[in-house]
């Protein structure tokens, strides 16, 4: 429990949400599952917006973009059907099930929600890695509504949820009939096979004969939030996929009791050439 609070609300507007949080004078956190939050036991929460009466728990294909609600939880994300068995051509959504799946474990995948996940990202999130690979934006409401990028939103969190911004919906760019199918993996180690990643890595990417015509790669665990690698992308778009040549340059990789920073070096090269080569022939 948070030893110092005082107010709960539940409102069932969204303006009213963000109005409540950005308040100065008490300190004041969305609450969605709670799998982080009320086990951290923060003193400086003096209260609570419930946001289970927003209307934010959602998949759903609109036009040229897929659209997450914050509070869809992990567990729905593992189990729909537009992801898990997705359409001809939108294959590559499996990734964001797989990585839903393996993102918590079955007691918590129920109450997290992909809200609470990307506002308190670990270093090797998989969901996180993943939305990365499919170029995810973001809609927050601070205090109106805006995207940004996911990449982006990383980069500035702590500094944009202090000020009380609130994440609202994950999108995610959808192909059009004609365009050429895209394709998706990941890979990861860790200590077990339950565990969770170390490193881990996903990757997006568009054949074109032998050719990338489009490409995108992620990595988590190497750095103190999951990263995009856009030189390397710009350097393997139509060019041949040889990903056992494939060279990468991590700078200044955390160092902790699960992995050197030479270790995660050296993984994060071997699962993005895994990533690539499963992607490549799916």
């Amino acid at each position: 429990m948070m030893l110092n609070l005082r107010e709960y609300h539940r409102p069932t507007d969204l303006e009213e949400a963000v109005r409540l949080l950005r308040r100065r004078e008490t300190r004041t956190v969305p609450l969605a599952g709670g799998t982080t939050l009320v086990p951290s036991r923060r003193r400086d929460v003096e209260a609570v917006v419930d946001l289970a009466d927003l209307g934010l728990a959602y998949i759903r294909s609109e036009g040229d973009r897929l659209r997450i609600g914050a509070t869809t939880t992990l567990q729905q994300l593992a189990e729909a059907p537009l992801l898990s068995d997705p359409p001809a051509g939108q294959t590559f959504l499996r990734l964001l099930a797989e990585t839903a799946h393996a993102t918590a474990p079955s007691t918590l995948r129920t109450a997290a929600t992909v809200g609470g996940i990307l506002a308190a990202p670990q270093a090797s999130t998989p969901l996180i890695v993943a939305l990365l690979a499919l170029d995810a934006h973001l809609t927050l409401w601070a205090p109106q509504p805006r995207q940004t990028s996911l990449e982006s939103f990383l980069a500035y969190r702590e500094r944009l949820l202090a000020d009380g911004a609130l994440i609202t919906e994950v999108s995610l760019p959808l192909p059009r009939p004609d365009d050429p199918p895209a394709r998706a993996a990941w890979a990861w180690v860790g200590r077990t096979p339950h565990d969770q990643p170390i490193v881990c890595a996903a990757a997006w990417l568009v054949r074109a004969g032998d050719t990338v015509q489009a490409i995108r790669l992620a990595l988590g665990g190497v750095a103190d939030h999951p990263i995009r690698l856009p030189a390397l992308e710009r350097e393997l778009q139509g060019a041949p996929l040889d990903a056992a040549t494939l060279t990468l340059d991590i700078p200044n990789p955390p160092s902790d009791f699960l992995g050197s920073a030479e270790y995660r070096q050296a993984m994060a090269l071997q699962l993005a050439r895994r990533a690539l080569a499963q992607a490549w022939g799916r």
